[in-house]
Parts: C-alpha cells; structure tokens; sequence
C-alpha cells in the first residue's frame, strides 16, 4: 500500500498507470486516490466495519477537490467511530423512495437541509415554512407548481408583510434548490421573483446609522416607553448594551446572571460564532427585572410561543410618533458606540464590547496575540454610559418626557 501527502498538482500530473492502483494519503487516514488506466481519478476512503475492509468512493478528481474528499473523509471516519456505516446508509438513502409532492419535498427539506443550520435559524424556517404549506397546494406533484403561483403568494404577502414575503422567496428558492439537485425539478422557479411591496409613507427617507443627539434620546425613549413590552424594553436595552438586534431577541434566562450581573451569549446565538460575556448596569438591570415571565425568552413574543420576531414595523411608528426620522434599529448601536467612544472608552474595550471580530485599534497581528479580555474596563464602560444616558433623560428643560427608567 503506497503512501504520501497526497497534493492536487500530483494527482493531476500522475500518468495512467499499466493497472488499477491506490495511492493512500498521510494526511488523512484512510483516503486515498485510485487512478485506473484510462486516467481516471477518483477519492475513495478505507475503513473496517464488523471485521470487514470496506471502501467507500467520495468522488470523482478533479470535481471534488483533495480538500473536499478530506473533509468527506472526516466525517466518514466520524460515523464509523459511531457506529454507523457509510455504505450501508448510502444503500438505504438509495432504497428510499424520491418525494413526489411539493409536501414531500419541503419535509426532506427540513430533514436534510435545517439540520445544518444553526438552532435558532431552524426554528425561524419552520415557523415561515408552515406559512408556506398553509398558503400553497402542497400536495400537488412538484413538478406542477407553477412559477405564477408563487409570485401571486409573494406579492399577496408582501401587502402586509413585505419583510416576511421577502424571507419567504428565500426558503422557497431554497426549497426548489434543494429539489433540483435531487433531480426532481429542471429549475428553480422561485428563483430571482421581484417583490412587489407597497410604497410606505416615509419612501424616499434614507436611513443612515447616525448617532443620535441627546434631544432625540429623550425623544425615542418616551417613545420606547409609550409603545410598550416587549418591543419598548428591547429597544431601551440595545440602546444601554450596544448589542446586535437579533442576538438581544434571543436573550434567555438562562443566560442572566443577576448576581454577576453579566448576560452571557452562547456561541451559537453570536454573529462571530464566539462565546460574548455583557456586563449589566443597574438600568439594565432594572429593564430585564420588569420583564419576568413564565417563558424561557426575556423578550417573549405576544402572538406565539418563543422569542419576538425581527421587529420590522416598530421603528417606522416610533419615527412616526416622535418626529425622530433617522431613527432605525442598527442607529442604536451606532449611537451606543459613539457615545462611549467620546467618554474616553478605548477603541479595544469599545471592540469587545461589541463582540466585533477583528481589533478595535492595532493591526490584525497584534489583536492576535493581545488575549486581554478588559474586563473591569467594560465594567466601567457600560457604568459610565448609564450614568451619561440618566444625565441625558433627567435633562430639565424637557418637560419630563424622560419616561420610566427601565
């Protein structure tokens, strides 16, 4: 059994040989190359399953890179060490008879590809996938769906959810994917659908992510208070944390230490895939207090189980209301950092407290041997905002619009 650190340049320039051969790679265990004599190349991965040798064939060089059949092997390694084995479960997947229906499809759609996504993600799809299948004839073939129809549901769901039709395209476009590449459809026909959605009343308004003045703090938090739980609270909080939006809607419990006073995000629930540690003043403190629930959420949605939904309508109204037009969720954030900023926060404290993956201030290389988590220094950053932010809402010349603190 010949053996070497198997290079794509080596397996593109190895001549046929007189006969079959493997060419097994030290890299990865178990993969190896098999060139037969009419030049064909093909990754194939070697494993023993209950005392039996048994070969697995990945793909076909060059298609699959030397990088992909490693990979692959990796995970074929991985079922073998757990039980499973590769052959047998590609012989049952064949054995399975292909979904016809547009119903079947989406739930091999949701068997197959949802498990790959992040947990949260899942649960977003499902939910916008029983609108799909409470809308749509799923139990038509799926060779019959038509493209029109699909366009009319958008455009019927984008009258009032412009946002929700958006995602919807999406998931569908990533349904009849899915359908393609199983061989059951010959396009994607919920591919490239132009939205209709109605004009708004502020069209035409171009929403910067400004820093907002200290009157329009005032301004929007009133208006935060007047609009109500959970929408208002969320977004007082992201105004004190300078959080990301959909990390903060999907705060739990769980996450809140009140002791410690530090909300931790898991990796999961993070933009960057990084465990984030929020240290909380009293103000936030006293907002996540007023929320208690019997839900595992903090912001927990009024109209169905879990967490809010990406709050889409909220902001128009609140500009509306207040007379605040630059005002949009990211501006929060914006206005977080830029205000800690000017009260002498550092760039590299201001980084991480924003979870922000690469370095506030210093090249690449230095952030990756600068390990410092400034922990009493975000401490005192996020004390010295909420103290700057009551100073801003307790101003005297406004006429007690500050509202209730939390």
């Amino acid at each position: 059994m010949s053996k070497l650190k198997l290079t794509d340049p080596f397996i593109r320039n190895h001549p046929a040989p007189e006969k079959r051969i493997e060419i097994y790679d030290k890299h990865t265990s178990g993969l190896a190359v098999r060139i037969t004599p009419n030049g064909s190349k093909s990754f194939v991965y070697r494993y023993r399953f209950n005392d039996k040798v048994k070969r697995f064939t990945i793909g076909r060089f060059p298609k699959t890179s030397l990088a992909d059949a490693r990979e692959e092997a990796g995970e074929l390694e991985y079922k073998v060490n757990h039980g499973t084995d590769p052959l047998e479960e590609k012989k049952a997947k064949k054995s399975r008879p292909k979904p016809k229906t547009f119903e079947e499809i989406i739930e091999a759609y949701k068997e197959e590809h949802l498990p790959t996504l992040r947990e949260y993600t899942q649960n977003d799809y499902k939910r916008r996938i029983r609108v799909i299948t409470r809308s749509l004839n799923t139990k038509l073939p799926i060779k019959d769906v038509k493209r029109r129809t699909l366009i009319s549901f958008l455009n019927k769901k984008a009258k009032t959810a412009p946002g929700q039709a958006k995602y919807l395209q999406t998931i569908l476009s990533g349904i009849f994917q899915f359908a393609m590449d199983k061989g059951l459809v010959d396009a994607n026909i919920a591919q490239k659908i132009t939205i209709k959605t109605p004009e708004r009343e502020d069209k035409g308004t171009k929403y910067k992510n400004v820093a907002l003045d200290d009157q329009q703090i005032r301004k929007l938090w009133k208006g935060f208070t007047d609009y109500g739980d959970p929408v208002g609270s969320l977004f007082k909080f992201l105004l004190l944390t300078g959080q990301r939006c959909g990390e903060t809607r999907r705060m739990k419990w769980q996450h809140v230490d009140f002791k410690k006073r530090i909300w931790e995000i898991p990796p999961t629930n993070t933009k960057n895939k990084t465990k984030h540690f929020v240290y909380l003043s009293d103000m936030a403190i006293d907002i996540l207090e007023s929320l208690g629930n019997g839900s595992d959420y903090v912001f927990t949605s009024p109209v169905q189980s879990g967490h809010i939904a990406h709050p889409g309508k909220p902001p128009q109204r609140i500009r509306k209301r207040v007379k605040v037009p630059e005002f949009n969720i990211h501006s929060l954030r914006t206005t977080f950092a830029t205000r800690l900023a000017g009260l002498a926060v550092q760039p590299q404290v201001l980084s991480k407290i924003l979870n922000h993956k690469k370095p506030g201030a210093g090249s690449t290389i230095t952030a990756a041997y600068n390990k410092h988590e400034y922990k009493e220094e975000r401490w005192q950053a996020m004390n010295r905002w909420s103290h700057k932010l009551k100073q801003i809402l307790e101003d005297k010349q406004e006429s007690k619009i500050a509202g209730k603190i939390g």
